[in-house]
């Protein structure tokens, strides 16, 4: 086993992603155990494997059959997800679960609170999503404000609408931010390259996060419902919490343009649906770019089905005329694939060293990882070590 150890190690230290402080590589005396949940790891997957570290792709697999193996593993287990497993209760109880790992930042498919009680530490990749999304972000409210799907619909049908399909130019509109943590600042940064004014709330606790949004440009108003009323562009990017759930709905609608758009790439669940469906179909808003749904497919390869029948809410909101639509495309780009490949590897790199990971969420993460870094035979790198929080925002 100390072998097999050495070899993930060995790897990780050669692509450059574990030190090896002294000269001296660190092995643990107890093997870990990788499985991957996320497709986009494939390639790196099959780098690590052929190195040694014992390294399984899960495609496709319920949360059950994610639990029985873990369950099941004779060694340790570092788990990799994305959005598409959930870990709760029943997963972060498995006694050789050590580490989870999410491919992205999106933490609302992990029960932080059960990982902090069974002391499973959790990690996130949160840099290389944020560039994708801010991208799609803008790439959406083009769309939008161009008609863009609708036009090549319309040639692609043989038809050559120019007048009917005229659109709006984005220079001297407010782009509204809902959330202006690492991807809604980017956003405004790109919203300001096409001459839009990116607007957020004020805080009511935070001078100094004021005065950074302020220095970068971004416009602050004394509250959400001035936010509302001002916004040409709504976009949205909070993490999904009690306190944002449903955080768009009729009354919040209601304050906006009817001319205004709202583009979520966030997660479905921070606007009411119906509301939403209610509105576009009064013409109570000029339209909405979508990329998150309350019902989602599964992620691979290949045509899968959506499993949101034609009736359900989402569905109808997809397929209106008003709305354009992709299904969570915000982090799906090779580059960020790679990246969160890599981020995702560094991660386990420190932590099979006795160094906390770049970015971890939840509470107890210290504890967690003297917890699980005890499991494996790991000395901890010093009796100081914690991460950086982070959010979807």
């Amino acid at each position: 086993s100390k072998p097999s150890a050495m070899r993930a190690n060995t790897v990780l230290w050669a692509l450059g992603l574990l030190g090896s402080p002294g000269g001296a590589l660190v092995a643990s005396p107890t093997p870990l155990r990788v499985l991957l949940c996320d497709p986009a790891t494939g390639h790196g997957a099959e780098r690590l494997r052929g190195e040694g570290l014992e390294v399984e792709e899960l495609r496709g697999v319920s949360d059950a059959e994610l639990q029985a193996t873990v369950a099941a593993s004779d060694s340790p287990v570092a788990l990799v997800v994305s959005s598409a497993n959930t870990v709760g209760q029943d997963l972060a109880r498995c006694e050789n679960l050590v580490l989870v790992c999410r491919a992205g930042v999106g933490t609302d498919n992990i029960d932080l609170a059960a990982c902090a009680e069974h002391l499973v530490p959790v990690a996130t990749a949160p840099f290389p999503s944020a560039r994708a999304v801010s991208e799609l972000t803008l790439g959406l409210t083009l769309a939008l404000a161009r008609r863009i799907p609708e036009a090549q619909e319309s040639l692609k049908s043989g038809h050559w609408r120019r007048r009917s399909l005229m659109g709006h130019t984005l220079q001297g509109k407010t782009m509204a931010l809902l959330g202006t943590g690492r991807i809604g600042s980017r956003v405004a940064a790109l919203a300001q390259a096409f001459g839009m004014v990116p607007t957020a709330v004020a805080s009511q606790s935070s001078s100094d996060r004021d005065q950074r949004l302020r220095d970068a440009g971004i416009l602050l108003v004394p509250s959400l419902e001035d936010l509302l009323r001002e916004a040409d562009v709504l976009s949205l990017h909070v993490p999904l919490t009690d306190a944002t759930r449903g955080l768009l709905s009729t009354e919040e609608i209601a304050l906006m343009k009817p001319s205004a758009w709202v583009v979520n790439t966030a997660r479905a669940e921070v606007i009411d649906e119906e509301a939403m469906l209610e509105a576009l179909d009064s013409e109570r808003l000029a339209g909405a770019a979508l990329d998150v749904w309350s019902v989602e497919g599964d992620i691979g390869d290949g045509n899968l089905s959506w499993k949101a029948p034609p009736s359900t809410t989402c569905r109808r909101l997809a397929e209106h005329p008003r709305v354009v639509s992709t299904p969570h495309l915000g982090a799906s780009t090779h580059e960020s694939a790679a990246e969160i490949q890599i981020d995702v590897a560094r991660d386990i790199g420190s932590f099979l060293r006795g160094e906390a990971p770049a970015s971890m969420v939840g509470d107890h993460g210290l504890e967690s990882l003297q917890e699980s870094w005890r499991k494996i035979g790991v000395a901890p790198a010093s009796s100081d070590v914690g991460g950086e929080a982070t959010s979807t925002s």
